[in-house]
Formats: structure tokens, C-alpha cells, sequence
């Protein structure tokens, strides 16, 4: 599986996780990853981060942040956290509220 207009290969094992989703990239917030939301009518929506694998997982610490705020808040789910040769990926569930951009840009707290 190829994301449209994107060179980038989806992992197999992923691939079979992602399959009757619709992806529509997401160009809002800070985020220098690629960002798609994924539906499906019948399926919970979900959303993938995809990196360019540079040496460094780009993710790690997200993900081990979102694991240790589990027990603390509302955080996404973190369904898969891997990487190939090329790309790192981390695909998350959806969770209610807001986008944490939108909160602080629309505060006056200094990031």
C-alpha cells in the first residue's frame, strides 16, 4: 500500500490494520510529520504519524510519553509504533476534545 501522491510504503503488517480506511491528510498544527486521519463507517477513527527515518525514532518519545500519561489522562491509545528502512510510524486512536495547537494558540501561554 502507497499513500496517494506519496512515495511512502506502508509496512505490511500495518497495511493489513489500515485496510478499508479512507486517509485525509491533516495540514493544520505544528507537527512536521505527515499526518492523516483515517475512517470507516463501520471501524473507529484513527490517526497515523509518518516520519522520514533519519537515524533517530522521531516518535519514541511521544510514545513513551502517551504510555506513561495513560493512567494519568485522556491520551490516544497507541496502536502501532514501528519503523522500516525508510519511515517511522505511529498510529493512534482518536480521542474527544480539543487539538492541543488550537488551546495554546488561542492562550496566552508562550510555547
Amino acid at each position: 500500500m502507497k499513500i496517494q501522491s506519496s512515495e511512502i510504503n506502508i509496512p505490511k503488517d500495518l497495511e493489513k490494520q489500515l485496510m478499508g480506511y479512507d486517509w485525509e491528510k491533516v495540514s493544520t498544527g505544528w507537527s512536521s510529520s505527515e499526518i492523516y486521519k483515517l475512517t470507516n463507517e463501520k471501524k473507529p477513527t484513527l490517526f497515523i504519524k509518518i516520519n522520514k527515518y533519519s537515524g533517530d525514532l522521531f516518535f519514541n518519545h511521544e510514545y513513551e510519553m502517551l504510555k506513561w500519561l495513560k493512567d494519568k489522562i485522556s491520551v490516544p491509545d497507541v496502536i502501532y509504533h514501528k519503523k522500516n528502512s525508510d519511515y517511522e510510524f505511529l498510529l493512534l486512536t482518536e480521542i474527544p476534545g480539543k487539538v492541543s495547537y488550537e488551546v495554546f494558540s488561542n492562550s496566552d501561554i508562550e510555547v
